[in-house]
């Protein structure tokens, strides 16, 4: 919000050059993040997802104030549908239920500290991070684990 001087703008459908901007960085941001969050989909899939996301925003008037939570609501979701989709539920399902443990904590501090002890270092600063690092994290995690099995199931 401090980059964007407030809240961000509501998705507007117009020629206006900085609409089309914003709808394009709004694609683009869908697109991969719920390539991240939604594995069982091809990217034609991920990218219909996307423009429904959109859609749905549009439809909804969700407010610049609102997009934010508009955004973690469909992150969450998804990534929730996703993973209870998944047919056999083994460590990486573990490691992702696990990993969204910390965002309750963050939700707490967002709710009650934001406005002063997390101010100072831009908000969302903390949760951001977090959700930056952790689809690496998990991918990280998950594949030191695959190999360490692989290679015990070799000996």
């Amino acid at each position: 919000l401090l980059g964007l001087g407030g809240p961000p703008p509501a998705i507007e459908l117009s020629f206006n050059a900085a609409a089309i901007g914003y709808l394009v960085i709004l694609l683009c941001f869908w697109i991969g993040t719920l390539n991240v969050f939604v594995t069982s989909l091809p990217m034609t899939g991920v990218i219909s997802m996307a423009f429904a996301t959109l859609t749905a925003q549009y439809i909804l008037d969700v407010p610049g104030e609102l997009s934010f939570t508009f955004s973690q609501s469909v992150i969450l979701t998804v990534g929730a549908i996703d993973q209870l989709l998944l047919r056999e539920k083994g460590f990486t399902y573990f490691i992702v239920a696990a990993s969204q443990l910390p965002l309750y904590v963050f939700f707490f501090f967002e709710m009650t500290q934001c406005s002063s002890v997390l101010a100072m270092m831009g908000g969302h600063t903390l949760y951001d991070t977090y959700l930056a690092i952790l689809p690496f994290c998990q991918y990280y995690i998950v594949t030191s684990y695959e190999t360490s099995s692989k290679k015990q199931k070799l000996v």
